[in-house]
């Protein structure tokens, strides 16, 4: 069964994603002329493994991922089509 079919949106990985917990904003680490800048996004559907953005990162973009021993980057993806 069907319920929701989204076209044309950003998804990133959940781990991409940080949660303020004082504040409750959604941040990533989003690479700007090289250096990482956090930078707020605003979320839309999720799922366990994934999170549609809204504003805030494009397709394209550049993101780093904290890991065990530091950052990893990841390019934001467009899904979807029409």
């Amino acid at each position: 069964i069907t319920t929701d079919e989204l076209r044309d949106i950003v998804l990133l990985p959940n781990r991409a994603i940080q949660i303020d917990r004082s504040s409750g904003r959604a941040l990533v680490e989003k690479i700007v002329n090289g250096v990482p800048t956090t930078t707020e996004v605003q979320l839309g559907s999720r799922n366990e493994q994934y999170s549609q953005i809204l504003s805030g990162v494009e397709a394209g973009d550049e993101l780093a991922i904290r890991s065990g021993g530091g950052l990893d980057q990841l390019r934001s993806t467009m899904f979807g089509g029409g």
